[in-house]
């Protein structure tokens, strides 16, 4: 790979070129600099090249294209063109940064959008095809473009790859030769400035934007013409602030300025904090609102094990949508006022099947899609490893820090979170159906919580899965209160075998809140009572439903409905062979939690911190009797009151007590949590408030809105 040469990096920039292939491109840019014609002296005599300049704040700028072709009479496209354009004007203007501004067309299937603008990272040829060794290298021309990741970082711009070629088609051997270089977008001018500049020893950046799809459904042509308009001012805009950052800092720094961070900024980057999602400001609300998660069913591209990101290549498999009509069988009695969908297809069929005949519109919101993974999406896991090796590494073990393309996908994402729920919760609505996606779901519930990047991949979102959030008044106005309801409620069982966050978890802690208690309208009564009948019937339930556990251990609160649960529990473990779930009995001992009974109903600060830290003795006890297992697959059954099980759930995420009312669990819930790195690690939490398996006593998804003291 040939590296662009950089020339003196200390030579501040002052002069900057534009070109543009065509008038609809750079007449916008010209308009909003409010540039000048120049009079035809600065080129040869006879040739149609055009040239607007003039003064922007401290820059000279000009902006140059090709014009009509002479005999033809038509725009000059191509690489001839450009670089003969390029090449004179370097000569006569010895510019200090030399700026590419025009179309392309994307590919779907890497997860281009129409009007998606990019940074250009790498630039190649893919029709000039030299079958020899060595001038094949030639051939392909790939170049890198000026490195800018502070620009990237500060304008949040996306940055790909981008192939050349003069033909508007594509042929089977062109599509190869792009792919291989792992190109988003294709033009026809791009690689032959980025050949130019090198030449020339002026540094250059690209800026493209995509008006249509190159393996899109319609005719590239009319796309084109539909799109063009829309798609130049997107690109004048990015543009605009690119030469506006580029002049707040050319007083006082130099071309290296653009490629370079100070230490302090490094330093920064790599530290991640949740304060910074903590201290998000939600808009206030004027009614209680409950808003409902659910991720798309699984797609083709699921079931390949092919990263999807934010492409909308992929569409529901036929148990995707099986999943979905699940979905909606579990939902159609829960009356919603609006529905919000991402616009991905995959996303789209799961909310158009969960929605049915409901009369209200479903909107779609780009800022729901799913994550945006550049360059990897697309991949086949063994293919990320080969081709990306360390930075696919990153990706699967520290997400937050992963960059990509000049990018930090989960950084980024967290921030288009923030941007979805100002648009949620300032909609006149009162209970909100939104479908999406797996990272933008997790990322929603976090941002949502005031959690940060470090929590992506353990809050868990299945495929279908469901996950509430309430947010409440403040009495005060500002942000409301918020609590997470219910977190992955899926079709299916929630103890399943599966992999958590992509790994196989063969340790798990399931915590089971027992059945209501007599004489009590409340789970979080205090009085210590045996449990009602429909208690009795919650803690069967919930021993049926852990029949399909291997369960090694059961941990229980001192009380009496807590015992009586896990009673019930070790009965149908024990019974295991005789109720056919398998030919070994299960003998289980019940093991009493170090804890007080006593919790009460309305809790005071003082004693939510005496809660809190007694539950962190608590959950220390639980990991303990997880790690004295030896068994390859290890299930420890920890039963308590919501409030405790709230305490543990806490001290799991490496909470603070300030977060237990951010949580709400139900009398016969279950939550679940892995530890797919073993105990040492992090739990990775598969589900909170599980209470399907109550069956017609298993808790709505949506509740009655006429009073706000039922949220």
């Amino acid at each position: 790979m040939t590296t662009l040469p950089l020339g003196d990096d200390k030579r501040p920039i002052t002069t900057i070129l534009i070109f543009a292939a065509m008038d609809s491109e750079a007449l916008p840019v010209v308009e909003h600099f409010k540039l000048s014609r120049d009079d035809g002296t600065l080129f040869p005599l006879n040739v149609p090249w055009i040239r607007y300049h003039g003064c922007y704040k401290d820059l000279n700028l000009s902006v140059i294209y090709p014009g009509k072709d002479p005999d033809f009479g038509i725009n000059s496209v191509g690489t001839v063109p450009a670089s003969l354009v390029t090449y004179a004007s370097i000569q006569a203007l010895k510019p200090d940064l030399l700026i590419n501004a025009g179309t392309a067309g994307g590919f779907k299937v890497k997860g281009a959008c129409i009007f998606d603008v990019y940074l250009v990272s790498d630039l190649a040829f893919h029709d000039r095809r030299i079958p020899i060794p060595g001038p094949d290298r030639y051939g392909i021309g790939l170049r890198k473009s000026f490195p800018t990741p502070n620009l990237v970082k500060e304008l949040n711009l996306k940055v790909c790859k981008l192939s050349t070629g003069d033909s508007l088609d594509m042929s089977p051997q062109d599509e190869k030769c792009i792919l291989a270089n792992d190109a988003i977008i294709v033009d026809m001018e791009g690689a032959a400035l980025a050949y130019v500049s090198s030449l020339m020893k002026v540094p250059s950046i690209f800026i493209k934007g995509v008006s249509n799809f190159v393996d899109g459904e319609k005719s590239i042509h009319e796309e084109f013409k539909e799109n063009l308009q829309a798609t130049v001012v997107e690109i004048r805009d990015v543009v605009s602030r690119v030469v506006e950052f580029i002049n707040v800092r050319s007083s006082s720094s130099s071309i290296k300025e653009l490629d370079t961070s100070s230490s302090s900024e490094a330093e920064d980057d790599r530290k991640l904090s949740s304060t910074l999602s903590g201290s998000v400001s939600f808009p206030p609300v004027k009614v209680a609102k409950r808003v409902v998660l659910v991720r798309h069913g699984q797609s083709t591209w699921n079931a390949e094990g092919r990263i999807q990101g934010s492409s909308d290549f992929s569409i529901l498999t036929q148990k995707g949508e099986a999943q979905a009509e699940t979905s909606r069988q579990m939902l159609i009695d829960d009356s919603f006022d609006i529905c919000f969908s991402s616009p991905l297809r995959r996303s789209k069929r799961t909310a158009e099947v969960i929605w049915g005949s409901r009369q209200e519109e479903i909107l779609t919101d780009s800022d729901l899609r799913e994550i945006d993974l550049y360059s990897f999406q697309g991949l086949l896991k063994h293919e990320g490893i080969s081709k990306y090796g360390e930075a696919f590494a990153q990706w699967q073990k520290d997400a937050p820090n992963f960059n990509i393309d000049g990018h930090y996908p989960v950084r980024e994402l967290w921030e288009r979170a923030s941007n979805c729920w100002n648009k949620i919760l300032i909609h006149d609505s009162r209970s909100v159906l939104v479908v999406a996606h797996n990272a933008v779901n997790q990322a929603l519930v976090a941002t949502a919580m005031g959690l940060g990047t470090e929590y992506f991949r353990i809050l868990l979102q299945s495929n279908c899965g469901v996950s509430v959030l309430d947010f409440v008044p403040h009495p005060e106005g500002g942000s409301p209160y918020i609590c997470l309801n219910r977190l992955n409620q899926t079709p299916s069982s929630p103890i399943a075998s599966g992999s958590s966050a992509g790994r196989k978890a063969s340790n798990r802690i399931v915590l089971v809140c027992h059945g209501i208690p007599e004489g009590s309208d409340s789970e979080s009564d205090n009085s210590d009572m045996p449990m009602d009948m429909l208690g009795t019937i919650q803690s069967q339930k919930t021993a049926e439903l852990l029949l399909d556990l291997k369960v090694k251990s059961i941990v229980s609160s001192p009380r009496i409905a807590p015992t009586e649960t896990a009673n019930a529990i070790a009965r149908v473990q024990e019974a295991a062979d005789c109720l056919g779930a398998d030919c070994v009995p299960r003998y289980e001992s019940i093991k009493a939690l170090s804890l007080e009974s006593g919790w009460v109903k309305e809790i005071e600060e003082g004693l939510l911190r005496e809660i809190w830290e007694k539950s962190g003795i608590a959950w220390k006890s639980v990991l303990d009797e997880l790690c004295n297992e030896s068994e390859a697959e290890n299930v420890v059954v920890a039963v308590g009151d919501p409030i405790v099980n709230i305490g543990l759930l806490g001290h799991c995420l490496n909470l603070t007590n300030e977060w237990m009312g951010s949580f709400h669990l139900d009398a016969g819930s279950i939550s679940v949590i892995d530890f797919p790195d073993g105990t040492a690690g992090r739990g990775v939490v598969r589900c909170i408030n599980y209470t399907a398996h109550l069956g017609r006593w298993s808790i709505p998804i949506t509740r009655p809105t006429q009073d706000d003291e039922e949220f």
